[in-house]
């Protein structure tokens, strides 16, 4: 029987796999995507499972997601510490505000291509005031301001 755990508690055999997983970014705003399309705001994590992701780096991703604010989840893990369920199942204000700053598929383009070119990797506040900036700018544009 799995023994549910929130992933804020660190407990799950996910955390203890911390060393061993890098943080994803087009993974996190997939997540985040995902939890504002979804009509009840929860999220399986079975659906975000795909060749470059399996269910225990999505539910990696949940947790550290909730210890950063941007959501709360659950995982269900087995005694054996194998990751049986994980679900997403509230998105914050943080996480809105996160998702808002990165959302448009131009704004995250930019970002990722200039991540590229120069230091590879980024603080989630960085790429969020990336974004805001490249937002504005854009919407500066368009108004003629």
């Amino acid at each position: 029987m799995a023994r549910l755990r929130t992933a804020e508690t660190g407990r799950t055999s996910i955390m203890g796999a911390a060393s061993s997983m890098r943080r994803d970014m087009d993974l996190v705003r997939r997540i985040l995507i995902a939890m504002e399309e979804s009509d009840d705001g929860v999220v399986d994590g079975e659906a975000l499972v795909s060749d470059a992701h399996d269910l225990r780096s999505v539910a990696y991703h949940f947790a550290i997601m909730q210890q950063a604010g941007f959501l709360t989840a659950m995982v269900g893990d087995t005694v054996t510490g194998e990751v049986q369920s994980a679900f997403a199942d509230g998105l914050t204000w943080q996480g809105q505000d996160f998702l808002a700053s990165i959302r448009s598929d131009k704004v995250w383009a930019k970002i990722k291509l200039a991540l590229r070119k120069s230091i590879g990797s980024a603080s989630w506040e960085t790429i969020r005031s990336v974004g805001v900036k490249l937002g504005t700018a854009a919407l500066e544009a368009q108004l003629g301001i």
